[in-house]
């Protein structure tokens, strides 16, 4: 006898727009790609969440940053992997500069896991967001050191 499926037969993605409903997630902003084509189906369905699209990622971050300051609820964008997410890391930047709730989620390609699907792909996004959180950590201990 198999076990049964705890997902009731849903989609990655539909679990993760299910979550967001769950979470009162009124608007998600995004630039629809490969990589989170099941997401974008399932927000296509909710009825509560409204699909911003946007036409450049660093765009979409800092809508999803103006959201997080308007509403005091955590701004949602989403991004394919690879160029578009080391594009919206300048707005990952500001969100963490005005300390504006955001969510970040990145598109994975399921045939791109664990393995590199081409030398733009892997690496140089995460690379960019290591030296945010590098940077915001040393201005932390900065500001710390300071207040002695």
């Amino acid at each position: 006898m198999s076990s049964p499926n705890p997902s009731g037969g849903r989609s990655g993605g539909r679990i993760l727009v299910d979550a967001l409903a769950a979470q009162k997630v009124k608007h998600v902003f995004c630039v629809p790609g490969e990589s989170y084509l099941a997401a974008l189906d399932a927000l296509q369905d909710a009825p509560g969440i409204r699909t911003v699209v946007c036409r450049q990622e660093g765009g979409a971050a800092m809508m999803a940053e103006a959201s997080a300051k308007l509403t005091g609820q955590p701004g949602v964008c989403f991004v394919t992997r690879g160029p578009g997410a080391t594009n919206a890391a300048s707005g990952i930047h500001v969100s963490a500069q005005d300390s504006a709730p955001v969510v970040l989620l990145l598109g994975q390609d399921s045939r791109c896991y664990g393995v590199s699907c081409g030398p733009d792909e892997e690496g140089h996004a995460w690379h960019a967001f290591e030296a945010e959180r590098r940077a915001w950590n040393v201005e932390q201990s900065l500001l710390e050191m300071l207040r002695w």
